[in-house]
C-alpha cells in the first residue's frame, strides 16, 4: 500500500550510476537512480517472495494468480515486451540504460501479478492508499495555489518552480517533480475514490470516499494539467454512460444539475488558480519535443535504438547544446523510438487486448479500476511520465495489477454492475 501511497515522490532519489551528461535533461534520462517508489516496490517483492518460500498456501495462490495472468489478454504480451527490451541489449549503444530500463519493467510486472493476488485475496484495500496519498498531495499542492508559489518543503520533495513556468500564477506540484505528474497520480485517486464509494457497505464509507475524492478533484484543477483534466473526462465517459442509462428521468436531472454545479465550481477555481489568466495557460501552444525524438525513430524505425537510450541518441545527434532537451511527450512515440515499430505493436496490442476487457459484466470495481487504465492510455498520448518516468510506470503497473486482480475477485463475489448505478 506504501507504493500507491507515496509513488508519486519524486524526489530525493538515489543516484546509482550517471551515464552521461552534456545535455539540459532531467536525471530521468542520464541517470540510473532509485525513487520511494522504486525502494518500496523493491521491499514489496523480496517479503513476498520470503512469504513464497515460506507459506505454501500463498505461494499456491500466487502461483495460481500468475498462471492466470500469463494469457495474451492479460500479461503475456507484456512479458514478450520484456523480452524484446532485452534483446535490444546487442545493439544498445548505452548497454547500461537498457539494463536498468529492463529490470525495472520486469520488477513492474512481478509487482502487477502481486497486487492481482492481493486484491483476488483480500479485496481493493490498497485503494485507500492511493487515496489518502492523493488527498494529502491534492491539500499541499491547494496550499501551493493559494499562496502562489512553493511552501518551504523541499526536505520532503518539493521542488522550486519550474523556469519556464510563468509567475503570475503557480501550479500545484505538491512532492511532486512537475504539476502534470501530480495530475496524473490525482487522475488515479479520482478513480480509487469512486470505486470505494460504489463499493462501500456503509454510509460512512460512501461520504468519506465522496469528500477525499472532492479533495483530489480540487487539487488536479490545481495543477492546471491540460492532459490530465482531458484524460479524467476520457476515462469518465464509459462510466456516465452506464450510469446515465441506469438512471431514471427525474435522476437525470439531478444528476445533469449537479454535474453542471460541479463544473461551474471547478471553472471558478481554475481562474483563481490561474489569477485570470486562462487563455494563457490553456490555450497557449503544447510543445511535445518532437523533432529530436523522430530523428532518433527515423534512425532504427523497426527495432528501435534500445530501452533508455532515447535521450543517449539524442545526446550523440546535438552534442553539447545550452538549451534544454527533453524525450518526446508521447509513450507510443517513445516506445516506438527505444524498441522500434514491433515494440510498439507488441506494446500496443497488450493495451489494446486488456482495454477490450473494459466491460460492466465483469462487475463494478473492474469497470471502474478499467476507466482509470483507459483514461492511463489517453493521458500517454500527451505526456510520456506513464512509461518514461520511473515512479510513475511503477504507479501505472501497480494500478494495472489492481485491475487484473478484480477480474476474479468480482467474480468469487458475484458482484455486478448494479451497484454502480446505484
Amino acid at each position: 500500500m506504501i507504493v500507491g501511497a507515496v509513488g508519486v515522490v519524486s524526489s530525493p532519489r538515489l543516484g546509482l550510476q550517471h551515464v552521461f551528461e552534456g545535455l539540459d535533461i532531467p536525471l530521468d534520462f542520464q541517470t540510473i537512480t532509485l525513487s520511494y517508489a522504486d525502494v518500496f516496490m523493491g521491499w514489496l517483492l523480496l517479503i513476498s517472495g520470503l512469504r513464497a518460500f515460506l507459506e505454501n498456501a500463498y505461494r499456491l495462490r500466487l502461483a495460481e494468480t500468475v498462471k492466470l495472468l500469463l494469457r495474451p489478454r492479460y500479461a503475456a504480451l507484456f512479458v514478450g515486451f520484456l523480452a524484446l527490451m532485452s534483446v535490444g541489449l546487442f545493439w544498445a549503444k548505452q548497454p547500461s540504460l537498457l539494463i536498468a530500463s529492463a529490470l525495472h519493467f520486469a520488477a513492474c510486472l512481478l509487482m502487477s501479478f502481486i497486487g492481482a493476488a492481493l486484491v483476488r485475496e483480500h479485496g481493493l484495500s490498497a485503494l485507500w492508499a492511493i487515496v489518502l496519498g492523493g488527498a494529502l498531495q491534492a491539500l499541499i499542492g491547494l496550499l501551493q495555489v493559494i499562496n502562489n508559489s512553493t511552501l518551504g518543503l523541499s526536505a520532503l520533495g518539493e521542488v522550486p518552480r519550474p523556469y519556464y513556468e510563468p509567475t503570475t500564477f503557480f501550479r500545484a506540484s505538491g512532492l511532486s517533480m512537475h504539476a502534470n505528474y501530480l495530475g496524473g497520480y490525482l487522475m488515479l485517486a479520482l478513480f480509487a475514490a469512486l470505486c470505494l464509494a460504489v463499493q462501500a457497505r456503509r454510509r460512512l464509507g460512501r461520504i468519506l470516499s465522496g469528500a477525499l475524492g472532492a479533495l483530489c478533484a480540487l487539487g488536479m484543477l490545481g495543477t492546471l494539467s491540460r492532459s490530465a483534466l482531458l484524460s479524467t473526462a476520457i476515462g469518465s465517459l464509459p462510466i456516465a454512460w452506464i450510469a446515465w442509462r441506469a438512471l431514471n428521468r427525474p435522476a437525470r436531472r439531478s444528476m445533469l444539475i449537479l454535474s453542471s454545479a460541479g463544473v461551474l465550481i471547478g471553472i471558478a477555481f481554475v481562474l483563481f488558480a490561474t489569477r485570470g489568466e486562462l487563455v494563457t495557460r490553456f490555450f497557449s501552444g503544447r510543445e511535445f519535443f518532437f523533432r529530436d525524438s523522430w530523428t532518433v525513430i527515423q534512425s532504427a524505425p523497426l527495432f528501435g535504438v534500445g530501452a533508455g537510450n532515447l535521450m543517449y541518441e539524442v545526446w550523440l545527434n546535438v552534442g553539447m547544446t545550452p538549451g534544454p532537451k527533453l524525450p518526446v511527450h508521447n509513450v507510443y512515440l517513445y516506445i516506438w523510438a527505444e524498441t522500434g515499430l514491433l515494440g510498439l505493436t507488441i506494446f500496443g496490442a497488450a493495451l489494446l487486448l486488456n482495454l477490450s476487457r473494459l466491460r460492466p459484466r465483469y462487475g463494478a470495481a473492474h469497470f471502474i479500476i478499467g476507466c482509470g487504465v483507459l483514461a492511463l492510455a489517453a493521458v500517454s498520448l500527451f505526456d510520456n511520465y506513464t512509461w518514461a518516468v520511473h515512479p510513475h510506470r511503477v504507479l501505472t503497473f501497480w494500478w494495472i495489477g489492481l485491475w487484473w486482480g478484480t477480474t476474479w475477485h468480482a467474480t468469487d463475489q458475484s458482484s455486478s454492475c448494479d451497484a454502480l448505478a446505484a
